[in-house]
């Protein structure tokens, strides 16, 4: 079967309206994909002219909009699945280089509210403080936007963080452990003294030594990190987050084990990892992912893109509940929710910008559920609509 074959029939299942989510996720990644979509509009117009049926036709015009545009959700609910129907809104030009490309979408229900200029919350950025082993807390470059571990400490640039860790007859001083610790609403980036590197998340923490000794290279993890790991056979690299181990040899994945979170997660994006949880040792391939919690271990095949996409500025939600979604975001912008339990049964899919302000992500949300939100500073209230 061919790849237009195919998507010409998941089409047709969404015309019908049988698509399942895992179905209509494929249909919405290929018209990401496709270069050219002519013959798109016209089937598309060819529906549009033949239904008569309110609803259909507003999902009709939603397909024609996701052609030229990149966010298409739905809402998830224990009881049904709804299909929302949509509208254009327009975006303020100053935001237009990094979300001029999302549409939103709106059931009868009015104009979400704007928070006004002055209270509204910036997006996070490069920040991170790098603790010694001495007690003494650097306050890391905001300009910056990571460092490298090579005998000191030095910015990307090449300028000095730490001086030479050497003693003075030029021989190893002792082995002195670093932390690397990211605020809510940070970001930073480490190479490791085996030019490893790392990309670590809001409200995070890595812990590793200022050079490696020993039989394996060991760092410890509290959040989520992005890993790309160098190869050394005669020295594997290991994470330890919480009660989990992952060992590798050389590979790339992305751990998200913060210690609040219900899920310890595991991705693997290319090589081999043995990972040993609860007692138990599992092994992935690439794309796998594995999700270990107190109601036990599972592993999943995902689309690593969407899984590592944070790192490339992007928040990428394909099925992700809202909860999850919700404490992506307290992350990010360093604010807090209140009445979660009203977001639990909602699923949305679609991808939004790291760089926009907290008013575009709540407006896309409220737009796209029944949820409305309050602002008081860094509280948000949840009202269900």
């Amino acid at each position: 079967m061919t790849e237009k074959t195919r998507y010409e029939k998941l089409f047709d299942k969404l015309v019908d309206g049988v698509i399942s989510p895992h179905e209509l996720d494929t249909l919405l990644r290929y018209l990401d994909g496709a270069p050219d979509h002519d013959e798109l509009r016209a089937r598309i117009k060819q529906e549009l002219a033949r239904t008569e049926e309110h609803e259909q036709r507003e999902l009709l015009h939603a397909i024609v909009d996701r052609v030229e545009g990149r966010l298409f959700n739905y809402l998830e609910t224990p009881q049904r699945k709804v299909y929302l129907s949509w509208r254009w809104v327009a975006v303020a030009a100053t935001f237009l280089a990094v979300v001029s490309v999302f549409w939103w979408v709106v059931v009868e229900q009015s104009e979400p509210q704007v928070i006004s200029a002055d209270i509204d919350i910036y997006p996070g950025g490069n920040k991170a403080t790098l603790a010694l082993a001495d007690g003494r807390l650097i306050d890391l470059s905001d300009a910056q936007s990571g460092i490298v571990v090579n005998n000191g400490v030095r910015y990307n640039d090449g300028s000095e963080v730490l001086g030479s860790h050497t003693a003075p007859d030029g021989g190893d001083l002792p082995v002195e452990q670093l932390v690397l610790q990211t605020p809510k609403g940070g970001g930073y980036q480490v190479q490791l003294p085996d030019g490893t590197n790392v990309w670590l998340n809001a409200a995070s923490s890595l812990t590793y030594p200022i050079r490696f000794s020993g039989e394996r290279r060991e760092v410890l993890l509290d959040g989520e990190a992005y890993f790309e790991v160098v190869n050394n056979t005669e020295f594997p690299f290991v994470v330890r987050s919480g009660a989990q181990e992952l060992r590798v040899l050389g590979t790339s994945f992305n751990i998200s084990a913060y210690s609040g979170d219900p899920q310890h997660i595991t991705t693997l994006v290319s090589g081999a990892v043995s990972i040993k949880s609860t007692g138990r040792e599992f092994v992935l391939k690439p794309s796998q992912q594995l999700r270990a919690s107190v109601d036990g271990i599972e592993v999943f095949t995902v689309e690593t893109a969407d899984v590592t996409a944070w790192k490339n500025g992007q928040f990428a939600f394909y099925g992700e509940t809202m909860p999850f979604i919700i404490r992506q975001i307290e992350r990010w912008y360093d604010v807090s929710f209140e009445n979660k339990e009203l977001a639990e049964g909602i699923k949305l899919w679609g991808s939004l910008s790291r760089e926009v302000m907290l008013s575009e992500i709540l407006q896309v949300i409220e737009m796209n559920t029944t949820l409305k939100f309050t602002q008081q500073g860094r509280r948000i209230m949840i009202i269900q609509q």
